[in-house]
């Protein structure tokens, strides 16, 4: 019977270590169809990197916040939510709650640690079983 994969396990080694990992709720097409159309009808228009991640964030609805470190924080924010399940850990080794557990959580993890959890509910990083295929796809569907 079929079964929808509704979430992705992305592989967090560079920034929580050998065998860290994190699921996030999967983007739907649409939402990534969305995303991409909108990058790259405003890199017609701004060129730099810099103006197309404005132009992003404007998009998502985040450009009539009032300065630049509360855009970031939403966005943080935002990829948080997608957190289905971790296995992250603070820096004396104790495991961190999921965001939906703990609305601070902002305050545990670190800075590289939020630019992946944004990358991953981006989908800008490829997940474990990607990773560890040489088909590109899910170890289970490779021939030996």
């Amino acid at each position: 019977m079929p079964e929808r994969i509704g979430t992705v396990r992305y592989d967090t080694e560079d920034v929580q270590g050998v065998g860290s990992w994190v699921e996030m709720a999967a983007l739907t097409w649409g939402e990534a169809m969305d995303i991409r159309q909108r990058v790259e009808d405003e890199s017609r228009l701004f060129p730099t990197l810099l103006a197309r991640i404005r132009a992003i964030l404007a998009w998502v609805g985040f450009a009539k916040l009032s300065s630049a470190l509360e855009r970031e924080q939403r966005v943080v924010r935002w990829a948080l939510q997608r957190v289905i399940a971790w296995n992250w850990v603070d820096s004396g080794g104790n495991p961190l709650p999921l965001p939906s557990e703990q609305r601070d959580i902002t305050y545990r993890i670190t800075l590289a640690e939020a630019q992946c959890i944004v990358a991953c509910a981006n989908g800008n990083r490829r997940s474990a079983e990607r990773k560890n295929s040489s088909t590109g796809l899910p170890n289970s569907t490779e021939q030996e």
